[in-house]
């Protein structure tokens, strides 16, 4: 079939075939692998953030060493761990987890507790290790932390969210927000580019330019 036919054979108003379907409004008891796919370059950058990378920033930060009453006192971090949205201690509630689409409504932040385990020790003799909490760190969507990971499309919608839902932002202050992937230009390829603003730089200029980035740029 040529296009020309094809696009020939288009109905000529909206049909409500699909409404009328024995199966639809049943939700599918997986989500569509292609929709997933769109984020998955973010749940799985952030998800490595959370392991490898927490952990490498952890042992890259040098230990604190000061004198107290005479005394060399040394503190050193050795571990730190991030944990899911959960409710506050002191409020009463049956769920203890929060999840996005209660943020929404409440426009506040998807964040979970950051905590990290700090040595210390006397003039070298080890005093035990410190759980200090070191504030809030906003969770993704659909990443490992989040509690709405590994949830079927029926769980999903009985948490107010798509049966399809993809993740991969963050909820802060209500509202979505998306990190964008790093676009690095092509290295050793020229571009060639029109900006009219160029020719007004003086006698000798025009609107055209060309730009280089060379393999040994930094």
């Amino acid at each position: 079939m040529d296009s020309s036919t094809k696009w020939n054979n288009l109905p000529k108003a909206p049909s409500l075939k699909n409404l009328t379907e024995r199966g639809f409004g049943v939700l599918k008891e997986t989500q569509h692998a292609a929709v997933q796919d769109l984020t998955k370059a973010h749940i799985e950058s952030f998800d490595q953030a959370l392991t490898d990378g927490l952990s490498r920033v952890v042992q890259a930060i040098p230990p604190l060493e000061f004198t107290f009453r005479n005394d060399r006192i040394s503190l050193a971090f050795v571990e730190a761990t991030l944990y899911s949205p959960v409710v506050a201690k002191g409020n009463i509630c049956r769920e203890m987890k929060v999840f996005p689409a209660e943020c929404r409504g409440r426009r506040c932040t998807y964040k979970g507790k950051l905590v990290a385990d700090v040595s210390w020790s006397i003039n070298g003799i080890p005093k035990g290790i410190i759980k200090q909490s070191m504030g809030q760190v906003p969770i993704m969507v659909k990443s490992k932390l989040c509690n709405l990971h590994g949830l079927s499309p029926k769980k999903l919608v009985e948490h107010h969210e798509e049966s399809e839902e993809m993740g991969g932002y963050f909820i802060v202050n209500g509202n979505e927000k998306v990190i964008r992937m790093l676009i690095m230009p092509r290295r050793n390829y020229p571009i060639a580019m029109s900006r009219p603003k160029w020719k007004s730089r003086g006698q000798g200029y025009t609107q055209y330019g060309k730009y280089h980035l060379r393999d040994d740029a930094q």
